[in-house]
């Protein structure tokens, strides 16, 4: 147990470093009406981290059980919100490519269709 402690303390420190960090980029979307849709997600899910990082030290200094839970619980939703955001993007970015694609060959069919006059 008393091995854990370092380790712990020192995942306590980056998690509290990727809160503020997160809170900070999620206030930053906020600052416009459509990256709100992005920012108060990441906003919450920076507050979970910062919750989960406290929760760790009283597991540390008092060694609770009920301070674990609670720190894994917090930790888990940190990561459920960055999870549905994550596979959210990645179907906006291929949505985006596919109509990319789709508005290019229209283009250029009208293009070639407007070539074949002359």
């Amino acid at each position: 147990m008393e091995t854990l402690k370092p380790i712990v303390a020192k995942m306590v420190s980056d998690m509290k470093f990727m809160a503020i960090a997160t809170i900070v980029s999620g206030g930053l979307n906020c600052l416009s009406i459509i990256g709100a849709v992005v920012g108060i997600p990441l906003i919450i899910a920076g507050l979970r981290l910062k919750d989960a990082a406290e929760a760790f030290t009283s597991y540390i200094h008092n060694n609770d059980m009920a301070s674990l839970q609670r720190a894994m619980e917090q930790q888990r939703t940190y990561f459920f919100i960055h999870k549905i955001m994550f596979i959210v993007g990645i179907s906006l970015a291929i949505l985006i490519i596919v109509l990319f694609i789709t508005l290019g060959g229209f283009a250029f069919l009208n293009m070639m269709n407007e070539m074949q006059g002359y």
